[in-house]
């Protein structure tokens, strides 16, 4: 032995979980809270935790969530910050303000992420900071996991389940499901300090997410504080500086005139992936670890913790019934790829508005990646999610007129319609029920824009004018605007699973 070499203790061992969680960031740490309320003995491995993070953006509609998980307090730390709205450049020098209906929140991931794994710690969870997994070997029902600590300790654990949320890093995914990028990205980040405030425009808040688009790329800006901001260029170039591309995004430029960099702007790696599966036998694959989407959206936490949802629903359901194993994992596979294709639908739009304003291979490029990623079969209308079709069929419009009119209407089940069935979460477990499928259909559906779709089928024949039906819908199922169930109702009619015959 080498005079210099440090002597490193190796002690074998194994422990026993029902679940293990690689990764601890909103991924592994909602999941995991999730699942030692529910009883479950479960340990969240964490290799480091960067001091250096994004800003990143919550929706709205992400609060909910929160709330419903019992994480609503987690929104009213000191490293969240309500938003009231965003503010964009793309595709136009015109400044467009979006104001929220409902609070948002701007969030400090490394302070975030700390407060999600400390609400996991109080749940129960068994917290193993400073190690790495050095393989997981996948059987039928269980996993076997090796790991090894920072300081030398090293061992094995037995898993009813794996779940790997460890992000970018992808432990499991990247060996055989990760599958290559649709587009590079390159995302270089500054943090800025005003003395005072940032040069908000008149037109904006500053609480305010800011996105711009130039020709070679795109800049996004998000609120720490009212005196701190990450201001972040996502481009696609090899060989760039901060400064030359901030230089590309005049309203971000106007934005920090005066404040200072905090340190220097460092780059990640932003590319847009997905995985050939989510889950396979007793490993699910969560959040990032399994797909990353355009930061562009700014719903990638909330589709973090949305996933991680989803994968302890599945895990609960399949170790309280071994023989839905199969079903559930179809679930949280089509789900998980669902939210992927729809972002990338998304993107796509936004991309093409870009490329039409400033004509740059940059864009052009983006649109092609994205249409060679989404194939034919997944760009047409029969694949686009409810709230597309919802605003964009031609004969639900016509049908939504009629509807409007006031007009006594004579409903009719459509010739092709039946009642098939969809697997979703019902409180902690997956159940099946009934949906609408017809010939122009692609897949059963059983909501479009929050109305439940067979009850309004069933309903339907009984009234003559509209809003007798929406009434007793509303009686009969969870309350709901009444566009939404005009647009529900349009959308039944064009699609064949109802008739409606004028009463003269």
């Amino acid at each position: 032995m080498r005079p210099d070499a440090k002597i490193r203790f190796i002690v074998r061992h194994s422990d026993e979980f029902d679940i293990v969680a690689i990764g601890a960031g909103p991924a592994g740490a909602t999941a995991s809270y999730l699942l030692a309320r529910w009883g479950y003995r479960v340990a969240l491995v964490e290799r480091t935790r960067s001091r250096r993070g994004l800003a990143e953006s919550l929706p709205p509609s992400a609060t909910r969530a929160f709330q419903r998980f019992g994480l609503g307090d987690v929104l009213r730390s000191r490293h969240v910050l309500e938003a009231t709205g965003n503010t964009s450049w793309w595709d136009s020098h015109e400044c467009r303000p979006e104001v929220f209906k409902a609070p948002g929140h701007q969030i400090h991931r490394p302070g975030f992420d700390a407060a999600l794994a400390s609400r996991a710690r109080q749940s129960g969870v068994v917290m193993k900071a400073g190690t790495a997994i050095k393989r997981v070997k996948a059987g039928q029902d269980e996993a076997e996991i090796e790991w090894r600590s920072d300081t030398g300790r090293a061992g094995l654990w037995r898993a009813r389940f794996v779940l790997d949320c460890s992000g970018r890093a992808g432990v499991i995914a990247r060996r055989g499901f990760r599958r290559s990028p649709v587009y590079h990205t390159q995302a270089l980040i500054g943090l800025w300090r005003a003395r005072d405030r940032f040069a908000v425009p008149d037109c904006a808040d500053d609480t305010h997410t800011f996105v711009e688009s130039y020709a070679g790329g795109w800049a996004w800006s998000v609120p720490i504080s009212p005196r701190v901001r990450t201001v972040a260029l996502m481009t696609s170039a090899r060989a760039t500086t901060y400064s030359g591309e901030l230089s590309r995004a005049p309203h971000h430029g106007a934005l920090v005139a005066g404040a200072m960099l905090s340190g220097r702007p460092w780059t990640t790696d932003a590319s847009v992936y997905d995985s050939s599966r989510y889950a396979h036998g007793p490993v699910l694959l969560v959040g990032d670890a399994g797909s990353f989407i355009d930061p562009l959206s700014s719903f990638g936490v909330k589709k973090a913790i949305m996933s991680a949802w989803r994968a302890a629903i599945v895990v609960n359901t399949v170790l309280r019934d071994h023989e839905a194993a199969g079903e559930a994992r179809s679930y949280f596979d089509e789900a998980e790829r669902d939210v992927f294709d729809s972002a990338l639908r998304q993107s796509r739009s936004f991309f093409s508005g870009a490329a039409g304003f400033h004509g740059s291979a940059f864009w052009h490029a983006r649109v092609a990646a994205v249409d060679a990623a989404l194939g034919d079969a997944a760009r047409d209308e029969h694949d686009k999610k409810d709230e597309e079709l919802l605003r964009s069929d031609p004969r639900a419009a016509q049908a939504l007129r009629l509807l409007k009119s006031g007009a006594s209407v004579e409903f009719r089940p459509g010739a092709g319609v039946r009642f098939d069935s969809v697997v979703e979460p019902d409180g902690r477990t997956l159940v099946r029920r009934n949906a609408i499928a017809t010939d122009a259909l692609k897949r059963p559906v059983r909501y479009v824009a929050g109305v439940e779709l067979p009850r309004l089928v069933g309903l339907a024949p009984r009234y003559r004018q509209v809003p007798d039906l929406f009434e007793a819908y509303n009686r009969a199922a969870a309350p709901v605007h009444l566009h939404d169930f005009l647009g529900a109702l349009s959308v039944l009619i064009a699609r064949g699973a109802l008739t409606q015959r004028v009463q003269t």
